[in-house]
């Protein structure tokens, strides 16, 4: 009886440790709750619970269980009562408690706003009609989901906007996909989430002003847009960033409510929104707010667009983690994923497993978020099970020697936009003959005569018509490689009973050289701009831009700098790269 009792003891305790996530439906709203995040959404899609439900955290002046619910985090991730504050927020309730979203099409535009005792819908222009409820959650799979389902411009606009919260996560996804199902060509459409942060105005010494950045807009290849702000008043200076990765979109800074009907959404999107802070890096700090606005373009008749963004609260690189690259999976281990435009190039060298005849690969976060609607393709198509897709099988036995897959995945099947796309190139060695790299120039090149060296001597001979044996090892090196190194190499490999000739073919890749320049001097001045310029003897495929110590990136070939101030002035250097991996560098001050 007492090992029984034990055992029982053990399982509760094993099932309470357990990461736990509940989505919950009451009344119109919807809850998402995960190991450290809670969300109260309304039944227009803008999130403020105008009551909240036993087992969440409200924090609002004066809170209790059923007080309202915007967004609270458990910044530490140590529980819910420990700490000081144990945890974060409310995020948007304080104060007048502004958090919504909207969508314009032509020149209407409705709000779907915050605001009890029930959400409300604003409209600007003639409104578009934007209508719609929180209908169904799901719980499984490690993430709650609230499903919100509306339409605009009379139904012939479909909207679905999914609310996102992972057990572990430390940020609430929104995915939204819109769907023109009238016979014409939608007019000109813009997206927008927006809020007025209050991060730490609930906790003593908190306020309502907050610190607000723009740390990305879309600057990169990863087509990062984030804007963040931090409390300003209490110690713990509680985080919440607004983000995406996707070019369509642009963030900002405003000194006013942009949720009023008389903002036209297109001012927010170009930069033309007087009271507003777009540049990168640039500052506003104060009781205001900060937006996230789409530039969607028409949707053609019968046609669909998608979108995903968040709102995260474990700071500025939790926007990664929020949006993660995909990444290849070969034989159930994850790779490193390079930074784009950057290619994956991943080896895996079959005869380290003797007898395997089939090799799983996939590529992870490929169908998710701001990927879900991607598109992947396989070649060449030799020994797979299939040439589409993130799921695949290698049959070991039908490849030659070495093999080297091109896998490339767009984020759109459709062509809604491509700015997402990824490469990866796997080399596959079978031991089945000889094998070699095909390095940049200056690296190692190495060969190979893979498989069971018992007994077994070897004569290297190369690059072709070379006969003059440069190796009697079964796997050698070449340093430093040159283009001059290219060409067929053959290996005999001679075992008691027999010998056995083997040919691989090497490519020396050319390495790019680039020249940093500019036009320093220059006078300091607002009239004044820094143009830097990168020189390259061959093709690339990206540049990357760094400075120390200005804080400055960009993937521009020849970025400049307008309004130069001695701020400005520091070491620039570029790296640029070419389609095989190949890479210089430069510098200049």
């Amino acid at each position: 009886m007492r090992k029984i009792n034990f055992l029982l003891i053990l399982m509760v305790l094993l099932v309470c440790g357990a990461p736990k996530s509940y989505a919950q439906l009451v009344g119109t709203n919807f809850f998402l709750q995960g190991r450290y995040l809670e969300i109260g959404q309304l039944n227009n899609g803008a999130f403020g619970a105008c009551t909240s439900i036993a087992g969440y955290h409200p924090h609002s002046p004066g809170a209790t269980i059923g007080s309202p619910l915007a967004e609270v985090y458990d910044y530490g991730k140590d529980g819910w009562a420990v700490g000081t504050p144990p945890f974060m927020g409310d995020y948007t309730y304080p104060g007048s408690p502004f958090e919504g979203w909207g969508l314009q099409i032509g020149a209407n535009r409705t709000h779907a706003r915050q605001q009890c005792p029930a959400g409300v819908y604003q409209n600007g222009g003639a409104g578009i009609g934007l209508v719609g409820a929180n209908t169904t959650y799901t719980n499984s799979g490690g993430s709650v989901r609230g499903m919100w389902i509306g339409s605009a411009s009379g139904g012939t606009v479909q909207i679905r906007q999914e609310t996102r919260v992972d057990t572990l996560a430390s940020a609430v996804i929104v995915t939204t996909v819109l769907r023109n199902t009238a016979a014409t060509a939608t007019a000109p459409m813009y997206y927008m989430r927006s809020c007025d942060p209050d991060n730490d105005q609930t906790w003593p010494g908190g306020g309502f002003f907050t610190n607000n950045t723009i740390v990305h807009q879309n600057e990169d290849a990863r087509h990062r847009v984030l804007v963040s702000a931090r409390g300003a008043g209490y110690p713990a200076a509680a985080y919440m960033g607004l983000g995406t990765k996707d070019c369509r979109a642009r963030c900002c800074i405003y000194n006013a409510w942009p949720l009023a009907a008389t903002v036209d959404f297109a001012t927010v999107w170009n930069g033309t929104y007087m009271t507003a802070t777009y540049g990168l890096g640039q500052t506003s700090n104060g009781d205001i707010g900060i937006a996230l606005t789409y530039n969607l373009g028409s949707i053609a008749a019968g046609d669909s667009t998608i979108l995903s963004y968040a709102y995260i609260f474990d700071g500025n690189l939790g926007i990664d983690s929020a949006f993660p690259d995909p990444r290849i999976v070969v034989n159930g281990v994850p790779r490193v994923s390079f930074a784009p435009p950057t290619p994956n190039f991943d080896t895996f060298d079959a005869c380290l497993y003797p007898g395997m005849t089939t090799l799983p690969v996939n590529i992870l976060n490929a169908t998710d978020r701001n990927w879900s609607w991607s598109r992947w393709t396989w070649s060449p198509g030799i020994g797979l099970s299939s040439t589409t897709g993130v799921n695949n099988t290698i049959n070991i036995a039908a490849l030659p020697p070495m093999i080297t897959y091109t896998i490339t995945g767009t984020d759109s099947a459709t062509g809604m936009f491509s700015c997402h796309n990824k490469t990866f190139y796997l080399t596959i060695l079978t031991c089945n003959g000889a094998v070699s790299n095909s390095p940049c120039a200056g690296d190692t090149l190495w060969l190979n005569a893979p498989g069971d060296s018992s007994l077994a001597t070897y004569q290297w001979y190369g690059p072709a018509p070379s006969t003059t044996v440069f190796s009697t090892t079964q796997r050698t090196f070449l340093y430093p490689a040159t283009t001059a190194m290219s060409g067929v190499y053959a290996v005999i490999k001679t075992v008691p009973g027999g010998a056995d000739t083997s040919f691989t073919t090497v490519t020396v890749n050319h390495k790019p050289t680039v020249t940093a320049s500019s036009n320093a001097p220059l006078c300091i001045g607002a009239a004044n701009t820094l143009s830097l310029t990168a020189t390259v003897d061959s093709p690339v495929i990206g540049y990357s831009w760094t400075a120390t110590p200005p804080p400055f990136v960009s993937s521009m070939p020849n970025p400049t700098i307008p309004g130069f101030s001695i701020s400005d002035t520091g070491l620039y250097q570029v790296v640029v790269t070419t389609v095989h991996g190949c890479r210089d560098t430069s510098s200049v001050r």
